[in-house]
């Protein structure tokens, strides 16, 4: 099973709806988030250290930048046992190191706008999900 996920994109709700997958998978795991105000210091020791309290670890980093993270290339290898590492960047560049590294050892998520085609579909599912009926959704 992977344990580096870098989730993006312009469709927000399936990025929501892919990181909650993420999080039933791993439900016994113990779930820690941060953002871009976290130092690199301090994420870097969290990703190296082992949970006292849970064998698994999922770890989010939300709106981390990229182009200021190359420190994790560092980091990653040592990932503690039973740690999930999600990022969701700001933006990505696809010539980043950091991205390379998430393509070659982890798994990555583009989540791209629905085409205008597909907008009704789309609609149709997340209603589903949500248990929404279309006369309600209307009010």
């Amino acid at each position: 099973m992977k344990s580096l996920y870098l989730f993006f994109g312009d469709e927000e709700y399936l990025i929501k709806s892919k990181l909650r997958s993420l999080k039933e998978k791993h439900k016994n795991a113990s779930l820690e988030t941060y953002d871009h105000n976290t130092t690199a210091e301090v994420l870097a020791e969290t990703l190296r250290m082992s949970s006292l309290f849970a064998p698994e670890r999922l770890i989010i980093v939300e709106d981390i930048n990229l182009a200021r993270s190359e420190w994790l290339l560092e980091v990653m290898p040592d990932l503690s046992p039973g740690t999930t590492l999600v990022l969701l960047p700001e933006q990505v560049d696809r010539r980043n190191k950091v991205f390379k590294y998430f393509s070659k050892h982890g798994e990555i998520f583009e989540a791209r706008a629905y085409a205008p085609w597909q907008q009704e579909e789309a609609a149709e599912v997340i209603l589903k999900e949500a248990n929404i009926s279309r006369p309600a959704a209307r009010l």
